[in-house]
């Protein structure tokens, strides 16, 4: 098994081709990669190993077209050229379809549409559910928490978890859906407020799943538009070592431009070594942090802002964002 395994991840004749043809051509630009690639198609991942490691190349080739893209040394033919190269390894890989299948499998493992319906609920922003004893002696003058649904926005939903909870009216998207129930749409062509407006948005793994440091800032900022002043929430979660194994991004730098640049207030932090959550509630104005405050040194030296030596993925150490 172990065998098979390994071998299925090796790379073809022609793969090799346009990898050493890829790399070469981006080591003479000044960009050094290394890339894999599974099996042709592959859509289910019954690994947590072979899952990381199609997470790991997908974001390493879409992180080496976009600094093809940046690039202005290459005549047009020759960039267009690698960027057909570099797309084709997308396909290899088994494309996006391959990669939300590793997703789904990593997401069995951090539920974190059961964690954000917890802290709704804690922060008193969702009624919890009525139990059979509490709901005959529930006393007439004690209100519930919100009369009306929460109109809760999930940005590349994978499961239908808060699609199945009755007290929100959830939009589930997503750019390449895989359930009837999530829409296929890209959030960036969504409608801007104030036709569309949301009290919670959820996106899981989707920061750093964007091409560049720009379209991160900007998927940032309009989040923070789409939710209303001081009652609105984002909750975001992103692969840890984006901000402990970053060259160009820490913990502390990416707290500041959430607050003073884009005016969230950060409610609540939790790190685990694999994801690090952020509850933020939107502001109408830059939010000075208060040092000691809002969960500032939980989860010891990666909360605090230092970076741990470790081995870490490449695209992580390039993982950076720009307002």
């Amino acid at each position: 098994m172990a065998a098979s395994r390994k071998q299925a991840w090796t790379w073809s004749a022609a793969a090799g081709a346009v990898q050493a043809t890829v790399a070469a051509r981006l080591n003479r630009a000044g960009t050094a990669v290394v890339f894999e690639c599974g099996p042709r198609g592959a859509a289910c991942i019954n690994g947590r190993k072979r899952a990381r490691k199609i997470v790991t190349q997908f974001h390493k080739v879409n992180d080496a077209i976009a600094v093809l893209e940046k690039n202005a040394s290459l005549a047009p033919a020759e960039k267009e050229a690698t960027r057909k190269e570099l797309e084709g390894n997308l396909e290899a890989l088994g494309g996006r379809a391959a990669y939300q299948s590793a997703s789904q499998l990593s997401v069995s493992f951090h539920n974190t549409s059961k964690w954000v319906l917890a802290r709704l609920q804690a922060m008193g922003v969702l009624a919890p559910k009525p139990s059979s004893t509490s709901s005959s002696s529930s006393s007439s003058s004690v209100p519930p928490v919100r009369q009306r649904k929460l109109r809760l926005l999930e940005v590349g939903a994978i499961t239908t978890t808060l699609l199945d909870c009755p007290a929100l009216e959830t939009t589930a998207i997503d750019l390449l859906s895989r359930h009837a129930r999530i829409r296929q749409q890209d959030f960036f062509t969504l409608p801007l407020p104030p036709s569309l407006t949301f009290h919670v948005i959820v996106s899981s793994m989707v920061i750093n799943s964007l091409p560049t440091p720009v379209s991160r800032g900007l998927f940032l900022r309009r989040c923070h538009s789409y939710l209303q002043p001081h009652t609105g929430h984002l909750f975001l979660m992103l692969p840890s070592s984006c901000l402990t194994h970053s060259k160009n991004i820490t913990t502390a730098k990416f707290r500041l431009m959430l607050t003073e640049n884009i005016g969230f207030r950060i409610m609540e932090e939790r790190w685990t070594p694999k994801v690090a959550y952020f509850v933020l509630r939107a502001e109408d104005g830059k939010v000075e942090r208060i040092r000691g405050s809002e969960g500032e040194g939980k989860g010891g030296g990666k909360a605090g802002g230092r970076r741990e030596r470790k081995a870490s993925s490449s695209w992580a150490k390039n993982f950076d964002v720009v307002l």
